[in-house]
């Protein structure tokens, strides 16, 4: 089973896998979260319109986006088993952003497609987008 930096093992439940991808988003820092993303994720974000690859998709949406975030959330509106190893889950999201020292609120939609690999679910798609 996989190992993550902090010691903690990988999710082993869909939720699970939410709850440590808000940690993630909450350090501000990237590295924390790739360990839940496949090598050959596809992502579309709010900063970056697709990334093909996890490294794509650190440094073109997390890196600008993380640091300057806080009060990352996410409310789960459906999660359900899509096959044998692949879950979809729907959330809202919430945070607050800076944008030249002022705070500004954020909400949108995300979007994350979930496979079972190795007795661990790692995120293979994801989609944000905000609510306007």
């Amino acid at each position: 089973m996989a190992r993550y930096p902090c010691g903690q093992m990988s999710p082993r439940e869909p939720s699970e896998w939410i709850a440590k991808f808000v940690d993630a988003v909450r350090t501000g820092n990237p590295e924390v979260g790739k360990p839940l993303f496949a090598e050959d994720v596809t992502a579309f974000g709010t900063r970056t319109n697709l990334a093909t690859d996890l490294a794509g998709l650190v440094s073109l949406q997390w890196t600008p986006i993380w640091p300057s975030s806080r009060d990352f959330s996410l409310q789960v509106i459906k999660s359900q088993p899509t096959g044998d190893n692949y879950h979809l889950v729907l959330c809202h999201f919430k945070n607050f952003t800076s944008n030249n020292e002022l705070w500004i609120k954020r909400a949108g939609r995300a979007t994350f497609l979930l496979q079972k690999r190795s007795q661990s679910w790692i995120c293979v798609h994801s989609h944000f987008s905000e609510m306007v």
